[in-house]
């Protein structure tokens, strides 16, 4: 008699085993199912920037968000950065996988940032118009895809009517060739908005920031 309930004890307990090595297989298997593939998400990351400009940030001048569409050198859009604060109002793209950046976090091939034009005028005016400084990175300031540019160590920054674009790449010249708006009108190597700029004293301002 004991034998034959120990006998059930043990047929019980195998049948309790299977079942849930059963279970945890169907969890891992919908679990990967659930998982975006590489082109579904950066289907969602342009989803994301689009509905972004489409909002906006808090009823602040609209801006437009600028991205290389879902895919770029191979590599698909992974992730988007949305800041939606006072001094911080700014959108940014990233292309590939996240890369060990040390205490910086990720660190990624390719990446777009849009800001609106006058967030900083200050920054504004002495990134195109401050003499270089020695210890800085040697820059030149010049005009790509219609606006004034300037090309830096691994990035170029390009001011449109609305936007600041910051383009982080290896080969960045090409990344701005590939450069589009989120939503909206499908621009690529077409003419970037020009900004409502003049030059004074030698100067380049944009009349619609402040001085």
């Amino acid at each position: 008699m004991l034998r034959m309930a120990h006998r059930r004890r043990v047929v019980l307990a195998i049948i309790a085993t299977g079942v849930a090595v059963v279970v945890a297989v169907i969890l891992v298997s919908v679990a990967k199912d659930d998982k975006p593939t590489p082109a579904e998400q950066a289907r969602l990351a342009l989803r994301d920037a689009a509905s972004r400009q489409r909002r906006g940030c808090d009823r602040r001048p609209d801006f437009r968000i600028y991205t290389l569409g879902e895919r770029f050198r191979r590599e698909n859009a992974t992730r988007l950065l949305d800041r939606c604060e006072t001094h911080a109002d700014e959108v940014e793209m990233f292309y590939g996988p996240c890369r060990d950046g040390g205490e910086s976090g990720c660190g990624y091939d390719v990446s777009v940032r849009s800001q609106p034009a006058c967030l900083r005028p200050r920054e504004l005016d002495a990134m195109f118009n401050a003499p270089p400084e020695p210890e800085l990175s040697p820059r030149t300031i010049t005009t790509i895809r219609g606006v004034p540019a300037v090309i830096g160590e691994g990035q170029i920054v390009l001011m449109t009517r609305d936007t600041l674009i910051t383009v982080q790449a290896d080969g960045a010249r090409s990344a701005v060739d590939a450069l589009r708006p989120a939503a909206g009108a499908a621009l690529s190597a077409n003419p970037l908005p020009k900004p409502d700029a003049v030059v004074v004293g030698g100067r380049l301002r944009n009349r619609q920031c402040p001085a």
